[in-house]
């Protein structure tokens, strides 16, 4: 009897292996490993699962730090689209519009089903490229372009003045005069370039430190002025105000008449 049970106990888990089994394939998500975009174009992730019934998608991107690896930055949870710059196109792929440089990374579609409770995950790594840019290093009269892009760049091409130079790392300018210089170069994104305008520095006198002496001269004699000035308008006032010589002359008849002896009154 023993026996009989476990017997039954193994049929038992054996029926449900099958039916996981079973289950297991019937859901599948299958995506790209890798894919390549330009920046500043469209690109699609494509996605596509079985069965194609009862099933929500979400759309991630992985950051580093996430644990476990495939919980991260969600753009569509559930068939909704939670950013404007991504959408779902045909079976589950992910529209991704106006490609940054920001956007390389890994991606995440993960599949689930309602009916089974179940969900399956596919990672697509996207490798965005995009056109030379450069950054300009000046070392007296030297100057050396330094590339940067995706792919990488092998080669710097130099203008002056619109005249190609030799190939080298770095060209000389003439600093006499001004000079435009342009970097140049080349990858499968495209062709991209910067000039810059190079003229001579303007040296201007240094400025003469001021003479306290001719101040000190300049107040004196402004000083001076103004004590004349206030002079000059005091005797204006005074004679001005001074009484005249008829006024002296009337005054002095008056005394005379005071001075002789003073009448006697009779009774």
């Amino acid at each position: 009897m023993l026996y009989g049970n476990m017997r039954r106990r193994m049929l038992y888990l054996m029926v449900l292996l099958m039916a996981a089994v079973e289950i297991y394939s019937d859901l599948n998500t299958k995506t790209n490993s890798t894919q390549q975009a330009l920046e500043g174009a469209n690109t699609t992730l494509v996605c596509t699962f079985t069965p194609e019934d009862g099933i929500d998608i979400t759309w991630s991107i992985i950051d580093e730090s996430d644990v476990p690896v495939y919980n991260g930055k969600l753009l569509i949870s559930r068939n909704e689209v939670l950013f404007k710059r991504y959408d779902l196109v045909d079976q589950a792929s992910l529209l991704i519009s106006n490609v940054r440089q920001s956007d390389a990374g890994t991606y995440v579609c993960s599949i689930y089903s309602s009916a089974d409770k179940l969900s399956y995950s596919s990672p697509v790594t996207l490798n965005v490229l995009y056109i030379p840019r450069f950054s300009i290093r000046k070392q007296g009269n030297s100057i050396r372009c330094i590339p940067y892009g995706n792919p990488a760049i092998d080669q710097v091409e130099y203008y002056i003045n619109g005249t190609k130079q030799p190939d080298l790392e770095q060209v000389t300018i003439d600093e006499r005069f001004c000079n435009l210089v342009t970097c140049s170069a080349e990858n499968v994104a495209g062709n991209g370039n910067r000039t810059e305008l190079y003229c001579p520095t303007v040296k201007t006198a240094p400025e003469k430190p001021k003479d306290l002496g001719n101040q000190t001269l300049v107040g004196v004699l402004t000083s001076i002025l103004i004590f004349l000035s206030l002079s000059v308008v005091m005797v204006i006032v005074y004679l001005a105000l001074r009484p005249g010589p008829d006024f002296e002359q009337k005054e002095g008849r008056y005394d005379d008449l005071f001075d002789g002896p003073s009448p006697v009154s009779r009774i």
